[in-house]
């Protein structure tokens, strides 16, 4: 898959790169995200690096996955299938949005958003945003209240984790891959629960009774939104399934691909 990037200079890691090696290598501008996160080992606002123009623009954070296409559109000269794909995003997110307002008391229904067994994400992290936008309570945002943090150690906030005993699920947001069987998701899901059920908060009922759902960690943060608001509010007229059929139809390349809901959610019992 990144076989044409194989000869391409190596710059470490997107926190502290490689100074010497971007300042070596022809490329015209440095797409860096923002600077509270990437590319830290340079002057805080800095608009340059070496003559190479600096682009800082929010691409997860806050669920700012929209900036990030058409900022990347526009300098692919992309922009009128960025464009295409956002107004896509918002008219996902408008229908959804537009279900969930018809109910009063989605505050009372709780969540805790965990990308592994030991990682809850909160605040700033753009799943967290995006699913605190269902209006749903998350247990992350009450633990972490500092709007700049992208979430914490689940062994460290344990104690404030085992007081939310009422949560009602737990939504883990792993990678997860169109070429799973059935068989290595229910798998991967297994392999987090076990090492959920032995750690820290292993005590919470929201464990115990395995009140937790997978959502795919690489959708666009609109589709995370609508399966989130779906399985936790089931009754509202939201067609994931078509919807997540229609961005694989027009947004992506998959070629001669089955539809498997279990690839994009997986609810335990329903597969």
């Amino acid at each position: 898959m990144y076989k044409a990037f194989a000869s391409l200079p190596s710059v470490g890691d997107r926190s502290t790169p490689d100074l010497e090696s971007i300042a070596k290598s022809d490329a015209d501008a440095i797409y860096a995200g923002t600077e509270k996160y990437y590319m830290t080992n340079v002057d805080s606002g800095a608009t340059s690096y070496a003559g190479k123009t600096i682009l800082r623009l929010a691409s997860w954070e806050n669920g700012g996955y929209a900036n990030g296409a058409l900022m990347i559109g526009f300098f692919t000269d992309a922009d009128e299938g960025a464009e295409k794909f956002v107004r896509w995003m918002d008219s996902v997110e408008s229908k959804v949005g537009s279900e969930l307002s018809k109910i009063s008391d989605k505050s009372s229904t709780s969540f805790l958003n965990v990308s592994s067994a030991t990682y809850f994400g909160a605040q700033a992290d753009g799943v967290a945003t995006t699913l605190t936008k269902i209006g749903a309570t998350n247990i992350g945002n009450t633990i972490i209240t500092d709007t700049s943090k992208v979430g914490g150690s689940v062994p460290t906030y344990a104690e404030d984790i085992n007081k939310h005993n009422d949560l009602d699920l737990i939504i883990y947001t792993p990678y997860m891959y169109l070429n799973y069987s059935d068989e290595q998701v229910k798998e991967k899901y297994n392999t987090f629960y076990s090492s959920l059920s032995t750690g820290k908060i292993s005590a919470l009922d929201a464990v115990k009774n395995q009140d937790i759902v997978m959502i795919n960690y690489e959708l666009p943060f609109c589709l995370v939104y609508a399966i989130a608001a779906k399985i936790l509010f089931p009754d509202i007229d939201v067609d994931v399934d078509g919807m997540i059929k229609e961005y694989i139809d027009d947004y992506t390349d998959v070629e001669s691909y089955t539809y498997n809901p279990n690839h994009f959610y997986y609810i335990p019992g329903s597969a």
